[in-house]
């Protein structure tokens, strides 16, 4: 009885910690308002495989194969989140002129399976106040191209990322 009492909580403990994300500073709930979101790019700090920077790793993997990479997998994580937010009247982006704020993505750790640690800040769209600031970690693939891996990390972070703005926007109307 011990052992499966014990089990159950293992493995509750493990469910609940799989879709967590860590808030780091404020909020996201400031999109209950908004209609349209952007979302982009930053890995001015990111540091790939444990020792390169972009530009070294863009070197490594080639300048087309890097940008169809990024490319694909931005393209990911705008369905995944949208189809988190299917519900709620504001989606994500990659330009819009009528978005009020933008969600960058910046990617802290990544290896060339697409697993990723990265913080996704949400700005006004000038950049200039930041309104939250999380944590997501998204497991990468085990086979493919670096697109394919690369979609495989952010397509699990951008579920996440997807139900921390619904969980902001309906704890703002409590």
């Amino acid at each position: 009885m011990k052992r499966q009492l014990l089990s159950f909580l293992l493995l509750f403990a493990f469910s609940a910690n799989i879709n967590a994300q860590t808030v780091i500073s404020g909020s996201f709930d400031c999109l209950s308002t908004e209609k349209a979101v952007c979302i982009k790019w930053d890995f001015t700090n990111t540091v790939f495989e444990k020792k390169y920077n972009e530009q070294e790793w863009t070197e490594l993997k080639g300048t087309e194969e890097w940008a169809n990479a990024k490319k694909e997998a931005m393209d990911l994580i705008i369905d995944n989140v949208n189809e988190m937010l299917k519900k709620e009247q504001v989606y994500v982006v990659k330009e819009s002129e009528r978005a009020n704020y933008v969600i960058t993505i910046f990617p802290l750790t990544l290896d060339k399976k697409g697993n990723n640690k990265s913080e996704y800040v949400l700005t006004d769209i000038k950049g200039k106040n930041e309104e939250g600031r999380i944590l997501i970690k998204g497991d990468g693939g085990h086979w493919g191209d670096l697109a394919n891996l690369l979609g495989d990390g952010y397509e699990e972070a951008a579920r996440k990322l997807g139900k921390y703005i619904r969980k902001c926007i309906h704890e703002g109307f409590d």
